[in-house]
């Protein structure tokens, strides 16, 4: 039986349109979910900025991404109550709230305590009395300081392991918990700026509408004014003439609306600049841990991505700075009037120390920023060995998914990979510099050995013996190639046969060998000089 659940989805959920509909963020699940609903059974309500569809609770959906790739797979009745069922929603929420009143009202059962204190004060006649109810009395007030007590110990029992294992769950699931981050904030820029443009569309109708009247009253004063001018109704010029002041005044109102909407409308155009800027930066920081992990040039990856995410962090510095320098000087321009009164000057005076504080701050930022400019370069430069591309792109990625956890913001995150990355170039190419020093030293030693040519021969005879029963496979490699291949860990031996160079290893190692020669010879194409 076919069963139909009537919802409504706001113009904010709405992530992208396609052909025949719209994919829309499923609520409650920080963008994880995505659901397409097609033109067909959406009705647009409130003036175009909500839709009204329906769930079939006999059908079955898919769950998508935002790029519409399916995830899982939901029945229709399940999928209304977990995230669109408005009294289910609500039914779970007043269940929160006797938890919070408990906590909220254990301190005051103490209070019967300074109550019973006053029974010793009474007349003597009344002592025996008293006595006869002290002890119940006494049990009573004890037993009500005991179960706060063991409300309180048996909370921080049961709070504790739910703590701890909420810690291990956040630190298990730090990738997922990150891209979650990443796409609710994107989600949320997104919906300001839609939010935004909404309020422009209003301004604009209200400004056209504005317009139209004031046209009106305009049209309304001239016409008096030409009857006025022609004197033809001369009985009738006092209420004319009074009209058209009217209607003159009436215009000019309009007009102070038409440009108060107007400074609204720039207002909310600076606002989707932010938010725009806001969701390049997400854009940026995905792209850089993305690339951390599925590149394979990581470490140019690195250093385009920290590169852009340090010229955004730069460029926004110093326009606050820039903001903070022409608020100071016009609070000393106001305080040196002579109009000022000593109490006034005094509350500039203190904003303009603060101000001094934050331009100080945002001063050491920048010159941070331009030291990270400069270790980028520094990087750029350099041709890290495989172990040390992987350490530079692993620390990335573990700095910015640990900034999500405790984060309240993207740039929270970015701020903090853009003043970490410093320290990690200076410690990578400092260990890569050392591991080069050492390969080459290796390398020499190998070259300075020249046995006479009897010994050699033996010497290639018997290690040709030895390698091929323990390692099957040789293949012919480059100085280069075979430097690569001890940089990047791998059980190999070299060989050399007739003038030739040769690697030797396990037949189980043919495939990373090949992966890492190819990779080598693609940089090599890539990068003739070196």
């Amino acid at each position: 039986m076919e069963q139909k659940k009537d919802i409504t989805i706001d113009r904010s959920l709405i992530s992208s349109q396609r052909d025949g509909g719209y994919i829309t963020r499923v609520p409650g699940t920080s963008g994880k979910y995505y659901l397409f609903v097609p033109d067909s059974d959406i009705q647009r309500i409130n003036d175009g900025k909500t839709l009204l569809t329906s769930i079939d609770t006999s059908k079955t959906y898919s769950l998508i991404d935002r790029v519409g790739n399916t995830i899982k797979k939901m029945d229709g009745l399940n999928l209304y109550k977990n995230y669109y069922d408005p009294v289910r929603l609500k039914q779970q929420k007043e269940k929160q709230k006797p938890t919070i009143k408990q906590k909220n009202t254990t301190p005051k059962a103490e209070t019967p305590i300074k109550q019973e204190t006053v029974t010793p004060k009474e007349e003597p006649v009344k002592q025996e009395v008293t006595a006869q109810k002290e002890e119940p009395v006494k049990q009573e007030v004890a037993a009500q300081k005991e179960k706060p007590v063991k409300q309180e110990a048996a909370t921080q029992k049961q709070e504790v392991p739910v703590k701890a294992e909420t810690d291990e769950k956040s630190l298990a699931d730090t990738k997922t918990f990150f891209d979650n981050f990443v796409a609710e904030q994107t989600d949320n820029q997104s919906i300001n700026i839609a939010k935004a443009k909404d309020k422009i569309s209003e301004l604009e109708a209200k400004i056209k509408k504005a317009k139209a009247t004031q046209q009106r009253q305009n049209n309304i004063a001239d016409v008096c004014k030409s009857v006025i001018d022609s004197n033809a109704y001369p009985v009738f010029s006092p209420i004319v003439s009074a009209i058209a002041e009217q209607s003159a005044k009436s215009a000019k109102k309009k007009n102070k609306k038409i440009r108060r909407f107007e400074k609204k409308i720039k207002k909310q155009r600076k606002k989707i600049k932010k938010f725009e800027r806001k969701l390049k930066r997400a854009g940026f920081l995905k792209s850089l841990i993305n690339s951390m992990g599925n590149s394979d040039d990581k470490q140019t990856a690195f250093v385009d991505g920290v590169k852009d995410l340090q010229q955004d962090s730069l460029m926004s510095a110093q326009q606050k700075l820039d903001k903070i320098n022409e608020k100071a000087e016009n609070l000393y321009n106001k305080s040196q009037s002579k109009n000022i009164s000593e109490a006034d000057k005094v509350k500039i005076e203190a904003k303009i120390q603060k101000l001094k504080t934050k331009r100080d701050k945002l001063v050491g930022k920048i010159n941070n920023l331009n030291e990270l400019d400069q270790s980028l370069n520094k990087l750029a430069k350099t041709e890290l060995v495989d172990s040390k591309v992987e350490e530079l792109a692993n620390t990335t990625i573990e700095t910015a998914e640990k900034s999500a956890m405790k984060a309240s913001s993207l740039s929270d995150v970015i701020d903090d990979i853009v003043f970490a990355s410093p320290s990690v170039i200076d410690k990578v190419l400092n260990e890569d510099k050392e591991q080069k020093k050492d390969n080459s030293v290796n390398l020499e030693k190998n070259a300075d050995e020249k046995p006479d040519k009897q010994s050699e021969k033996e010497n290639v005879k018997q290690t040709e013996k030895q390698l091929m029963i323990e390692h099957p496979v040789r293949k012919q490699v480059t100085q280069q190639q075979m430097k690569k291949l001890i940089d990047s860990g791998m059980p190999v031996t070299a060989v050399k046969k007739d003038g030739k160079l040769f690697a030797v290893f396990e037949k189980a190692d043919v495939e990373k060998v090949n992966k890492i020669l190819s990779a080598e010879q693609k940089r090599t194409n890539n990068n003739p000089k070196r």
